[in-house]
């Protein structure tokens, strides 16, 4: 795991999960961009359940709509698809002990041996930069703080014809120590998927399974600060032939009135969804390929 990711969550595994007795229940109501689509989402948290809904429009014109439940006392999350009121249930761990068990595991690997260290095609340096502006400014009674970043990509020897990956953000963040995808800090929660790579065509070309072209990755993190919860967002990413894609996000509404628990239960209405059992003879097939 790369430094700069775990700086970014060892605030969230040090905080105490009695900080999460006392809060009252919160939701926020959020804009969403990408490029020229527009879409609005909810995210409501109460103990340790949260509830993300998301409504928008796909690029052919039609409505999409989903919801997510993180059930964290029950370890679950729970999707729910409104066009056909049927609801998906799966195995959930929090943030915290997802990114303990990649430590672990990365402890337990061995490291790479020299002769296959001297077969790689080169390297890459991917840098994160991050600037706390230090300008701040009040919003939904919030002290917020405005901190930039950049994320690059420096390849030697460069393969591909295509421009490195480079990504920009900024944005305005606020402490909210909400339970939320079963931590107890939502402070730089969004920030692991400012550091994931783009999937680009140089991206697959340097990282894909291809072990003629197998490139070393090494992570810098310059500069330090600290996050928080978004409440506006912009992050600025470069496509291969050097657009730019715009995605944002802003807070339009924070309330703290009691929300009701059967928001974070799967309505009653809702069909389970149960995979469909294969025959016999299907399964048989399936050994040889033609399943």
């Amino acid at each position: 795991m790369s430094k700069s990711l775990k700086s970014i969550f060892v605030a969230s595994v040090l905080t105490l999960a009695a900080a999460t007795a006392g809060l009252a229940d919160i939701r926020l109501k959020l804009k969403t961009t990408h490029d020229a689509h527009a879409g609005e989402s909810r995210i409501y948290i109460k103990g340790r359940r949260q509830r993300n809904e998301f409504k928008g429009t796909r690029p052919d014109g039609t409505q999409r709509e989903t919801a997510v439940i993180f059930q964290c006392d029950l370890g679950r999350q729970i999707v729910l698809d409104p066009a056909t009121r049927v609801v998906y249930e799966y195995p959930y761990v929090g943030r915290e002990e997802f990114f303990a068990r990649a430590e672990a595991a990365s402890a337990k690997a061995s490291p790479p041996k020299r002769e296959s260290q001297a077969r790689l095609a080169g390297r890459i340096l991917e840098t994160f930069t991050v600037t706390d502006t230090g300008e701040r400014r009040e919003m939904f009674g919030y002290t917020a703080r405005r901190i930039k970043t950049t994320l690059t990509w420096e390849i030697a020897p460069a393969s591909c014809p295509i421009a490195p990956l480079r990504r920009e953000t900024d944005g305005w963040y606020v402490d909210l120590l909400y339970g939320t995808f079963c931590s107890y800090d939502i402070s730089g929660a969004d920030e692991s998927e400012l550091l994931a790579l783009e999937r680009s065509k140089c991206a697959e070309h340097y990282l894909g399974g291809d072990p003629k072209r197998r490139y070393d990755i090494e992570h810098k993190q310059v500069g330090t600060a600290r996050f928080g919860y978004p409440l506006s967002l912009t992050v600025r990413s470069y496509t291969d032939d050097g657009r730019a894609s715009v995605r944002t996000s802003e807070v339009l509404e924070i309330s703290h009135d009691v929300l009701n628990a059967s928001l974070f239960e799967p309505p009653a209405d809702y069909t389970k969804y149960k995979p469909k059992k294969k025959s016999l003879a299907s399964r048989a097939l399936s050994l040889f390929g033609k399943g």
